[in-house]
């Protein structure tokens, strides 16, 4: 009985749930590439539209962003494939002929965007001025975008004047009520400040308070007036920088919720803290810890730890 030998590649041999799970973790031009494979691929791929959800850009990887573009035009409308991405991810492709703002209108479903760690091309200002005049021109229209999440943070961020305009304008072009950004503005107020606001604050419900017995004593219905409320507010001295949401100790895994010039000790473990990105080399090295075999530690520490 003669056995019968499979001449396949060695690809196309393995079980497409394999397949599957090994895309899931590479960047888009390497997944475009093994749907070019054969008629096979081409075939799975285009049916495992779960795929797609998510993809990462890679830019690193390559010379130019011509396979990058080539890529991208791969996810069209004769395929269908654009419109089941609900998630990108371009951290640390700080190329100036690659925005994010393009993957808005590459993607109509996109929900998530994260493109971290580009020092030279992160320009809240710029960003803003083409998402207005995107809206002026009928490009995109008010609450018209599905996108909820946006993280544009990197380690050299420091005073931000145009934040609370950009996240108007991500407001005003979702269909959220509010777009979730990753960065946030410290806000710290000191401990003598605060009691002082904390006076102006009873001072001004005292005086609503007043007014509200006066206008139901004669009559007349209750007006809103922000005017106090904003000339309260104009004169606090709140600490500007930027910050991340999600920042922590990388000792204890405490929550930052003011930078690390107001608040110099962590209020968890009190040790002194570090700038960000020290803090997070910090944390990266404390789970390699987890996973590294001893001997390969001592190495790494040698070269990485100088806060340990």
């Amino acid at each position: 009985m003669e056995s019968t030998v499979d001449t396949r590649p060695w690809l196309l041999r393995l079980p497409y749930d394999i397949i599957a799970n090994v895309s899931q973790y590479l960047d888009l031009c390497s997944n475009t590439h093994l749907m070019d494979t054969c008629q096979q691929m081409r075939y799975f791929y285009l049916s495992s539209t779960y795929l797609w959800k998510k993809i990462v850009f890679d830019v690193n990887l390559y010379h130019d962003l011509q396979p990058i573009y080539s890529s991208l035009r791969k996810l069209d409308d004769i395929n269908g494939l654009r419109h089941h991405v609900t998630e990108v991810i371009m951290d640390d492709n700080d190329d100036p002929d690659f925005s994010p703002i393009i993957m808005l209108i590459k993607f109509p479903h996109l929900r998530k965007l994260s493109a971290t760690n580009r020092k030279e091309n992160t320009n809240f200002e710029v960003d803003i001025k083409l998402l207005q005049e995107m809206l002026k021109f009928d490009s995109v229209k008010p609450k018209s975008l599905p996108i909820e999440k946006i993280s544009v943070y990197h380690y050299y961020m420091d005073y931000e004047p145009h934040l609370e305009v950009y996240q108007r304008t991500w407001n005003k072009l979702s269909i959220h009520p509010h777009v979730e950004l990753d960065i946030k503005l410290c806000a710290y107020l000191p401990e003598d400040q605060r009691e002082n606001q904390l006076e102006k604050e009873l001072s001004l419900l005292e005086r609503r308070i007043q007014r509200i017995q006066i206008q139901q004593d004669n009559g007349r219905p209750r007006t809103a007036d922000s005017s106090e409320n904003n000339n309260l507010y104009q004169n606090v001295d709140k600490c500007r920088r930027i910050m991340c949401v999600t920042a922590q100790c990388w000792s204890c895994g405490y929550h930052f919720d003011y930078c690390w010039k107001c608040v110099p000790v962590c209020e968890g473990c009190k040790i002194k803290r570090i700038p960000p990105m020290a803090n997070d080399n910090q944390i990266r090295l404390k789970n390699r810890r987890r996973v590294l075999p001893k001997n390969q530690l001592v190495a790494d520490e040698d070269d990485f730890s100088v806060f340990g």
